[in-house]
């Protein structure tokens, strides 16, 4: 089986510049590995040099959708990792096979507890537009068998005892709100949990996956933020020592103007 295979969405037939950018610093440090695009059904995708696998997606719910089934994982079992690096990401080395290696099954930049006010720090990995998943730990929890039957309460114990990130930053009352919801939705199973889930996919695989599988290992925010930045990229280079990351993602769109020096 190979390692790790470069994964780009692409939803036009002419690139931006800046896409363009992101595109360059892939081919720099990541030209060595086996890359694919993944594009809707009718698009006539621009040549970057790699293989195209189609899925139905024209939106970033329908791309979401996409990411939370199991044809797209199915379609990467000849390799234990992919990476995810959508067309608004960088990488600034060509360290790839080390993070590979650091035991984890998704590796994102960290998300902040609020994203106004960097300064309240990190809630947990992981921003999925640059991200490494290992493909068959994906497929372990959307196979996760359902709870539904009346005498079995094991997810439920298991949610409460490991309540999610996102859950336990609320306020009580909400707390308890939300949490008596997805116990509630978690007996279903994860595919039928996944079919209702209204945010992005990156949230499900951050906060919801380790309920239905309690092996799925999520890389802690000190290892994800030495993996990528995403929002308020100045307070994370502060936290993470004044050091770069393998790579960032919507470097464009939040603080360009700090992303500027890096760019190729």
């Amino acid at each position: 089986m190979a390692s790790v295979a470069v994964v780009v969405p692409i939803y036009r037939e002419v690139l931006l510049p800046d896409e363009q950018i992101s595109l360059r610093h892939l081919r720099k440090h990541l030209s060595g590995y086996d890359w694919y695009s993944i594009a809707p059904p009718n698009l006539k995708v621009p040549d970057i040099g790699a293989e195209v696998k189609r899925f139905s997606f024209q939106s970033l719910e329908s791309y979401s959708r996409v990411l939370l089934g199991e044809a797209f994982y199915t379609a990467f079992t000849d390799y234990e990792f992919i990476l995810i690096y959508q067309l608004d990401a960088l990488v600034f080395c060509s360290r790839l096979e080390f993070w590979c290696n650091q035991g984890f099954d998704y590796i994102g930049a960290p998300l902040l507890k609020s994203p106004q006010n960097s300064i309240e720090g990190f809630l947990q990995a992981g921003n999925g537009g640059l991200s490494l998943r290992r493909v068959v730990s994906f497929l372990r929890v959307i196979g996760a068998e359902s709870s539904s039957t009346p005498h079995d309460w094991r997810s439920l114990r298991r949610a409460l005892a490991e309540m999610p990130a996102d859950i336990r930053a609320l306020p009580v009352s909400q707390r308890i709100i939300k949490m008596f919801r997805v116990c509630r939705a978690i007996r279903f199973g994860p595919k039928q949990y996944m079919s209702t889930y209204t945010l992005n996919e990156d949230l499900f695989w951050s906060f919801r996956a380790r309920l239905f599988a309690p092996q799925f290992r999520v890389a802690p925010v000190p290892i994800a933020l030495d993996f990528a930045f995403d929002r308020a990229p100045r307070y994370c280079f502060e936290q993470n020592s004044h050091r770069l990351p393998f790579g960032c993602h919507a470097w464009g769109k939040w603080d360009r103007g700090f992303w500027e020096p890096y760019l190729l």
